[in-house]
């Protein structure tokens, strides 16, 4: 599975980066500009997308715009709070999208 993850605080966002490659299988890229991020969105295949702290509302109605383009890719907001609580978020947005999708 591969994830887009953007994200305004480097620091975070590393962590959000080896907590999803440590799941088997999984993988993801990062950036914090909104141009790139849209470009990735519709050049690349995604299994989900991660919007992380720090983003305007601006940037953040922008991009889900954007991601409305695919709309069986669950975007999933994530503040923070541990590793647990993370991959718990992305598997329930994946069934989730699998549910409904």
């Amino acid at each position: 599975m591969k994830f887009l993850v953007v994200h305004k605080h480097e620091s975070i966002c590393a962590v959000v980066l080896r907590l999803i490659q440590q799941q088997p299988d999984w993988e993801a890229v990062s950036t914090h500009c909104i141009t790139e991020a849209c470009a990735w969105f519709s050049e690349q295949h995604f299994d989900g997308v991660l919007l992380g702290s720090g983003l305007s509302d601006t940037e953040e109605a922008t991009l889900r715009k954007h991601f409305q383009q695919k709309p069986s890719i669950p975007v999933i907001q994530h503040y923070g709070g541990g590793s647990g609580l993370l991959v718990g978020e992305i598997r329930y947005a994946l069934e989730k999208g699998k549910v409904l999708g």
